[in-house]
């Protein structure tokens, strides 16, 4: 039933087997099942921060379906993401979840390298998903939740560069007003240069 696709340029849509949708339609109310009974439901859905946490809880079962049903690395939105990781908060949940889905074991996570963000793959993994949406769902994925482009990979990297550079920025402000010439602070003080 899973479709190998472990190669971005493998990952032909046409491959799917035609069962797909049922079996993922089907994950994808199991799952919410599953959250419904849970306890810890109504606070996982508030952590979301969204008016329409209900949209956003439904294309993260889309998502994970994919997971399931698509043997490659499926790459989540932004805000897919986000519920993702805040799903894999409650363990309980998000196992009771990928059971659900038919998963004996935790969906896994890919975690990019630096390297295969630098070789543009998870820009061409996401493009593959948002293809992979439209043929196992039969819709294009909403864009409220699935962007087109992965500019935001860029956008934070480059957040995470200026934070960094702005801390260390500081840091050594710090440092070379602390070290002026002082005496009592001469002892205490490190060589910034």
């Amino acid at each position: 039933m899973k479709v190998a696709m472990s190669d971005a340029e493998v990952w032909d849509n046409s491959m799917i087997d035609a069962a797909a949708p049922m079996v993922a339609k089907e994950m994808v109310a199991s799952a919410h099942e599953a959250l419904d009974g849970e306890q810890n439901y109504e606070y996982f859905k508030a952590s979301l921060n969204t008016v329409d946490a209900d949209g956003l809880i439904e294309e993260l079962l889309r998502f994970l379906a994919l997971k399931v049903v698509i043997v490659g690395e499926p790459v989540p939105s932004p805000a897919v993401q986000d519920a993702w990781r805040k799903l894999m908060l409650a363990p309980g949940m998000y196992s009771n979840v990928c059971n659900a889905m038919g998963s004996q074991e935790m969906i896994s996570y890919h975690i990019f390298e630096e390297g295969e963000d630098e070789a543009g793959m998870r820009e061409d993994w996401y493009a593959l998903t948002l293809t992979t949406y439209a043929a196992v769902w039969g819709e294009d994925p909403p864009l409220q939740w699935w962007p087109e482009r992965l500019s935001w990979f860029a956008q934070k990297r480059n957040e995470v560069t200026r934070t960094v550079k702005k801390t260390a920025d500081d840091v050594e402000s710090k440092i070379s007003s602390a070290c002026s010439p002082c005496s009592s602070l001469s002892a205490v003080c490190v060589d910034a240069s």
